[in-house]
């Protein structure tokens, strides 16, 4: 797992926003998510809620959570 960088930019006026501005556009191009974000964009696609995720995705013979063992438990929360 990489460990997250943090940038710290107080918009205290108009001169600072091209610099905020740049580090989400580096931070979505990089997520590979910057058609979402940019303004720019003159129809952004819709999103559309995933669905919930399921026992059975984690393992395809338990359909209630406390039928999942704990391995399985915490696959399910970071699912």
């Amino acid at each position: 797992m990489m460990a997250e960088k943090t940038t710290v930019i107080v918009l205290a006026s108009q001169k600072d926003w091209d610099e905020w501005m740049e580090v989400i556009k580096t931070s979505a191009i990089t997520s590979d998510i910057w058609n979402l974000l940019n303004p720019s964009t003159p129809n952004p696609p819709a999103l559309k809620e995933p669905p919930a995720p399921k026992p059975t995705d984690i393992n395809p013979q338990k359909t209630t959570f406390s039928a999942l063992n704990e391995d399985e438990k915490e696959q399910f929360r970071e699912h």
